[in-house]
């Protein structure tokens, strides 16, 4: 038995969906938003809102029934289906009259063994047939391919299906798969696809306020022309330029309606934009297009300005008493220069081939730092890190010196049990103190130091009782300088 596969429906604006589209509203969707999203016009939403709420009031408008009510009631219901039988026609006579003049399906062959169902058209009034779009995912073997047009304008082809390619993992007509084999049916719909095949900028880095032509071109690259208004026959499509700002917000700046584009015709279209104070991503995106094969080509992005410098790091470094300060960064295209900024001032200005920058002179403290790119009078936004500063100081000391008076002797034992026992003065270098380097300064350290002193025990732990030096071990004792070392 054959199965048949339908296309979804993408683009079909019938009653609930525009009752969805109003209810958004009247919660408190902002309207711009809702139309960006949808890629319709405002204006169209705002008319299905004033229709909506003319509606409910003339149901509020009440009366008592009497005997008429029941066939003005089934007059009116059929005057409903008389209306809706006629939009289906004439949607039916639409793509019928806006349809191409010739619809080919070509069974191509794919990856070893594999096959899949292609279409082509000839639009009204065009020369060339479009390029052959796959209505098939071509991993089957697919062969015996024939096809008609429906009277609602759709591509119904029959083919025989043999099961899942050998280069997808089975046997040449006997596949394993989930899908079923033998004779199949797809039906696909005749629809436009409007893309955005490129978008040029006579000046991609201006200044602020500089006067900048974006040429945009369109291309059809669907199987039918693209979507009108029953009512006046205009293009329902049209292109607008958006500008996305670094703090989430858009706005359009511009926006042309398309003329009526036939498969594989294209139009060009030439706007006048202003370059804003900081640099934004533009964006040429097609709006008001309901039916339509393929929305990811729908838009186009491009840094209009100099874009920001990507990936600021900064990190701190001590050398001696000296403290400095390592930015690095990614450059994603050609600067002219790049500026440095510490605390919100001006630092220096480098080439714009550098990605490090070393600030030899910096204070103890949070400092924040900042990259920005220029190219000719276009300066990027600021791209920012924050460092912490802190001076470390090493450690100079003699263990055992508990007192800090130069000399290891038994009174430095005697130092250190009174503080921890009687609450006498604490040891200004704890590290000294700390006589077996255990971290903590505790009874152990005296009777340590004691031990060395008169019980041939260990001797102190580096740096030792005779010269100064620099604690080896890591621990939570605080850094100090004695102030017998030098």
């Amino acid at each position: 038995m054959g199965s048949e596969r339908k296309t979804p429906d993408r683009g079909r604006w019938n009653s609930q969906r525009k009752m969805d589209v109003v209810l958004r509203l009247l919660r408190g969707e902002d309207l711009d938003a809702v139309a960006r999203e949808l890629k319709l016009k405002p204006e169209r939403i705002v008319e299905w809102r004033d229709k909506f709420l003319a509606g409910g009031q003339a149901e509020l408008k009440s009366r008592e029934a009497d005997a008429r009510d029941d066939e003005i009631r089934r007059l009116k219901t059929k005057i409903g289906d008389l209306t809706m039988d006629n939009e289906l026609l004439n949607e039916r006579i639409d793509r019928l009259e806006h349809g191409p003049d010739w619809v080919t399906v070509i069974n191509q062959r794919g990856v070893p063994s594999s096959g899949e169902v292609m279409v082509s058209v000839l639009g009204q009034g065009q020369d060339e047939w479009t390029a052959p779009v796959s209505i098939s995912d071509g991993t089957r073997v697919i062969s015996n391919v024939s096809a008609s047009i429906t009277p609602e304008g759709e591509v119904r082809t029959m083919y025989l299906d043999g099961g899942a390619a050998r280069a997808f993992g089975a046997g040449q007509g006997g596949g394993a798969g989930d899908l079923p084999q033998g004779v199949q049916t797809l039906t696909t719909a005749l629809w436009p696809d409007l893309a955005i095949a490129s978008c040029k900028l006579s000046q991609q880095f201006p200044g602020p306020g500089a006067r900048v032509r974006a040429t945009v071109r369109v291309e059809n690259r669907g199987l039918a022309s693209s979507a009108m208004d029953a009512q006046t026959g205009e293009n329902l499509a049209a292109l607008q330029i958006v500008y996305h700002e670094a703090s989430g917000e858009t706005r359009v700046v511009a926006e042309h309606a398309l003329t009526l584009l036939e498969p594989g015709a294209s139009e060009e279209v030439e706007l006048t934009i202003e370059m804003p104070h900081d640099p934004v991503v533009l964006e040429a995106c097609i709006v008001s297009n309901p039916d339509d094969l393929d929305e990811t080509n729908d838009s186009r992005r491009c840094d209009f300005g100099a874009p920001a410098p990507e990936s600021v790091v900064c990190d701190f470094e001590q050398v001696g008493d000296d403290l400095r300060v390592i930015v690095e960064w990614d450059n994603p295209i050609s600067y002219g220069e790049v500026l440095i900024y510490r605390d919100g001032l001006l630092l220096t200005r480098l080439p714009g081939s550098f990605e490090r920058f070393v600030d030899n002179a910096v204070e103890a403290g949070t400092r924040l730092y900042e990259v920005r790119g220029c190219i000719d009078t276009s300066a990027s936004l600021r791209a920012a890190c924050q460092v912490e500063v802190i001076r470390r100081v090493d450690s100079d000391f003699r263990r055992g010196d508990a007192n800090g008076d130069g000399f290891i002797d038994i009174s430095d034992s005697v130092f250190t049990l009174l503080w921890l026992f009687t609450g006498r003065q604490a040891p200004d270098c704890p590290d000294a103190a700390d006589t077996n380097d255990s971290g903590v300064v505790d009874i152990t350290d005296p009777i340590a130091l004691l031990s060395w002193l008169y019980a041939a025990g260990p001797r102190p732990a580096e740096p030792g009782p005779v010269a100064c030096g620099a604690d080896p071990t890591e621990d939570a004792l605080p850094e100090c300088v004695s102030r017998t070392c030098p």
